[in-house]
């Protein structure tokens, strides 16, 4: 018996399918793409080069790791900015607002000094473990 016809070998593959072994299989189906279904707005990822090393203890390691470090104590110091207080002063209550922060290297109680200003205009400079106890999630008393 023949192998004539349409109807493929006993192995299950045609002739032609079996010289593709390894290479990937697509159906054979009149206007099939491989690329069909693919997102064609976004062009396709470039390969971008890694950025170059810097050696330790290089100048720009150390002014790049001094930078890092300034905008990380920044943002620490900073995280009190905004905040909202209450302190009592002569028996009433006045709230207040921290509006700034002078770093520890440019006072002399080697501390990150904060700014409030209170509703009445008064305007007073603590240290944080001050602040701390001061600040309010929701104000008890308010003038």
């Amino acid at each position: 018996a023949s192998n004539a016809g349409s109807s493929p070998p006993k192995g299950g593959r045609t002739k032609a399918q079996a010289n593709r072994v390894g290479k990937r299989s697509e159906p054979e189906v009149e206007g099939y793409s491989s690329d069909e279904g693919r997102d064609r707005s976004r062009p396709k990822r470039q390969a971008v080069d890694p950025p170059a090393r810097v050696p330790k203890g290089s100048p720009e390691r150390e002014a790049a790791a001094a930078e890092a470090g300034k905008r990380l104590r920044d943002k620490k110091i900073n995280k009190y900015v905004g905040a909202k207080l209450e302190k009592k002063f002569e028996g009433v209550y006045y709230s207040g607002e921290v509006t700034s922060v002078t770093p520890a290297e440019k006072t002399q109680l080697k501390t990150e000094l904060y700014h409030v200003i209170y509703s009445d205009g008064d305007e007073e400079d603590m240290t944080v473990d001050e602040l701390r106890t001061l600040i309010t999630k929701k104000p008890k008393h308010t003038k």
